[in-house]
């Protein structure tokens, strides 16, 4: 039994301790039968196949091929591999695209080591669902297997690593018109979702699972909408502007590189006023309001004849005598020793004039949506956005309409989830948003909509919300529930 074992089940770690510890795992089920052989002859010494060996080798040709392949790849970040390593990779693997993760590259391997209607099942980094660099692994996935199971876990998985872990579970395929089967998405991340769930249930699929055809997975982001959301958030995608196309720009706060020389709670008297602007962080900005925490960037640029460049140091002895206490410092930063900037100057050049721009700002980092008008009051950290818009915008209407539940309900679907039930506010992933162009929006619901973002009464902008994109009433109940149940 046991050899016929050792014929059928193999594995391969890349260390000498995990592959000592995958053997004792392999032999731990054969205990009882190893402990009679034993008896019987005292010499036997049972050779668990599992062998260490880098799985990821060119040399690696097993002769046989399996019917699972189940594992947890490493995650191998693209910027610890050599050059020499990646161009290697990229030549033997269709799923090296990008600046990809070595844990890719482990399920193009599965899949060659499968038989025809083989099952892999592979608990690895979520980011090939959304990355750029994931792009090969989706289209393979798509090309070759039919994806029964994307399932995401708790972070707490993986003690002590930050990761965002999901369960993949897809089996081999040559018939391409199997793609029109069904894909099932089952967000476990809730530890309550995680302990409930019992893979003994009868209950097939489980509740909570989303079912989608294969076929509307394309080439491009996966998200995982629920069917009865699908059909009226597409809608909306194509008959409302996306908010790129309403917006002048969508960008970044500013980084300066060293926030503990250039960012200071309350004004500091041994540096000119005329340097120093109030400034926002995430932790400022909250849902359709600013809650000011009193701080100021120190700005080493200044205009002249509407050009920006770093200040003349000589007009500001009380800045100057304070950035050459810090100047050791300062010049080891990658702008100063690398990019060739001024030593005394910010990562990101700081234009005074956007003090007095009208914007809407929202955090980077947020377990819900948090938009919120500033009437020109301050600049903003780079753990802000900020989304300016032409003059006689109503930024208020548009800060209640994406504070609304409708807008965070469509901003998570398609969105990652960070740390914590965090998301990522970022000009990738807000612009799309679908927006009303405010200059075709009737005058009362403008009036409507301001009016009760400053009230803050948020039922009643969602109410509005949920009536002028003419969402089913059989949806807004659940959207409502789903946008409470994601956040903490």
């Amino acid at each position: 039994m046991i050899s016929g074992i050792q014929q059928r089940v193999a594995g391969i770690e890349l260390s000498s301790t995990a592959a000592r510890k995958a053997a004792l795992g392999y032999l731990e089920p054969l205990k009882d039968l190893v402990r009679t052989i034993l008896e019987k002859d005292p010499g036997y010494l049972p050779h668990p196949s599992v062998y260490e060996y880098n799985a990821l080798s060119p040399d690696l040709r097993p002769n046989v091929l399996f019917d699972f392949v189940v594992g947890n790849p490493p995650y191998v970040r693209h910027p610890n591999l050599s050059k020499k390593l990646r161009m290697v990779r990229r030549e033997g693997y269709l799923a090296a695209t990008g600046r990809f993760d070595e844990y890719v590259l482990f399920f193009e391997l599965a899949l060659r080591l499968l038989k025809r209607k083989g099952t892999l099942a592979f608990l690895s980094s979520d980011r090939f669902l959304t990355s750029s660099y994931g792009s090969g692994l989706r289209r393979l996935l798509l090309d070759r297997t039919h994806i029964s199971w994307i399932i995401r876990l708790p972070e707490e998985v993986f003690e002590g690593v930050s990761a965002y872990p999901i369960a993949t579970v897809a089996s081999k395929i040559e018939d391409h018109g199997q793609l029109s089967a069904i894909t099932r998405y089952l967000d476990l991340r809730g530890k309550r979702a995680f302990k409930s769930f019992n893979s003994e249930t009868k209950i097939f699929p489980p509740p909570g699972a989303i079912e989608i055809p294969q076929s509307d997975l394309g080439p491009g982001s996966w998200s995982f909408v629920p069917r009865w959301a699908s059909e009226f958030i597409g809608r909306l995608r194509k008959s409302m502007p996306h908010l790129d196309s309403i917006a002048e720009e969508i960008r970044s706060g500013i980084a300066t590189g060293a926030n503990d020389v250039f960012v200071f709670h309350g004004k500091p008297s041994n540096i000119e006023s005329e340097l120093l602007l109030p400034v926002l962080a995430a932790p400022d900005i909250q849902k359709g309001q600013i809650n000011w925490s009193g701080n100021y960037v120190l700005n080493p640029y200044q205009i002249t004849n509407s050009e920006l460049g770093p200040v003349d140091l000589a007009r500001f002895p009380r800045a100057r005598a304070y950035l050459e206490s810090q100047r050791g410092f300062l010049e080891e930063k990658y702008h100063s020793k690398k990019a060739g900037k001024s030593w005394y100057v910010t990562h990101d050049i700081i234009d005074s004039r956007m003090l007095s721009a009208k914007k809407i700002v929202t955090p980077d980092l947020a377990t819900s949506n948090r938009f919120a008008v500033d009437t020109g009051h301050f600049v903003c950290l780079n753990t802000c956005y900020v989304l300016l818009f032409p003059e006689r915008t109503p930024l208020e209407t548009l800060a209640a309409i994406l504070d609304s539940s409708l807008l965070e309900f469509i901003f998570k679907l398609a969105t990652p989830r960070a740390s914590g039930n965090h998301y990522r506010y970022m000009k990738q992933f807000i612009k799309s948003l679908p927006v009303p162009d405010p200059s075709n929006m009737p005058s009362d619901l403008i009036s409507h909509l301001s009016s009760a973002y400053r009230d803050k009464d948020w039922n009643a902008i969602n109410e509005i919300v949920f009536d002028f994109y003419e969402v089913p009433e059989r949806a807004r109940r659940r959207i409502s529930d789903s946008v409470s149940q994601s956040q903490p």
